[in-house]
C-alpha cells in the first residue's frame, strides 16, 4: 500500500533546494524552508500551463497530418473554385512527338503541359512566400510531374528570403485539376503547411 501512496500523492519542487517534496508538506524535510499555499499553486499553474502547451502542440500536428493527408491522396474535399486557364501549345508539337507521346503511359505530362503547370505552380507557390520577390525558382526540368487521372501533382523548390533577409529553401507541391481548358487548384503545399487558395 505505501507503493500506492508514493504514486497517488502529487510532488512539488522546494523553491529554496529544489528538490522534490510531497505536495501536502508544509515545510520541506531537505532544508526547513516554510512553504505557504502560493508556492503550491505557482507550481500547480505551471504544470496546468504545460499541459495546456503539449496539448495544442498535439492538437496542431494531428491537423497538419490531417491536411497532408487529404492533399497528398487526391482528395479535393477542400478544393477552392479558382479556374484559371493553362494554355498548352499544342502546335508546337510535330508529328513524331505526338507518335512518342502516344506511346508513353497515361501518367506522363507532355513537356509544353509541364511548362504551363511548373508557370501556374510558381504562382500559386509565390503567394505564400513572405519574400516573393527574392523567390528563384530552378529550371522546369529539375520539378518532378504526376498525373493521375485530371489531378496533376507538380513538386519542387524555391529559394527565397524569410523576415531576417536569410535565404531559405523551401520544398514545396501543388495539387491541381486540369481538364484541358480550364484547372481548379486542389492545394499547395509549402514546407508542410497546406493551403487552399
Amino acid at each position: 500500500m505505501n507503493n500506492y501512496e508514493n504514486e497517488t500523492i502529487r510532488k512539488i519542487e522546494c523553491p529554496k533546494c529544489h528538490k522534490s517534496i510531497k505536495e501536502f508538506y508544509y515545510i520541506c524535510p531537505n532544508c526547513g524552508t516554510m512553504l505557504d499555499d502560493s508556492d503550491k499553486k505557482k507550481h500547480m499553474a505551471c504544470t496546468k500551463r504545460k499541459i495546456l502547451i503539449i496539448g495544442i502542440v498535439a492538437c496542431a500536428i494531428v491537423i497538419i497530418g490531417l491536411l497532408w493527408s487529404i492533399c497528398s491522396h487526391n482528395i479535393p474535399e477542400a478544393s477552392t473554385n479558382n479556374h484559371y486557364p493553362i494554355s498548352a501549345n499544342p502546335s508546337s508539337k510535330d508529328s513524331t512527338s505526338t507518335n512518342k507521346q502516344d506511346k508513353k503511359d497515361s501518367t506522363t505530362v507532355p513537356d509544353d503541359l509541364q511548362a504551363a503547370l511548373a508557370i501556374y505552380a510558381e504562382k500559386k507557390v509565390s503567394n505564400h512566400l513572405l519574400s516573393p520577390s527574392t523567390a528563384k525558382f530552378p529550371l522546369y526540368s529539375e520539378y518532378t510531374y504526376n498525373k493521375n487521372g485530371n489531378v496533376y501533382t507538380i513538386n519542387g523548390y524555391v529559394d527565397a528570403k524569410n523576415l531576417y533577409g536569410t535565404d531559405l529553401r523551401k520544398k514545396w507541391g501543388v495539387m491541381v485539376e486540369y481538364d484541358g481548358t480550364y484547372n481548379k487548384l486542389i492545394c499547395v503545399v509549402i514546407d508542410g503547411e497546406t493551403y487552399f487558395d
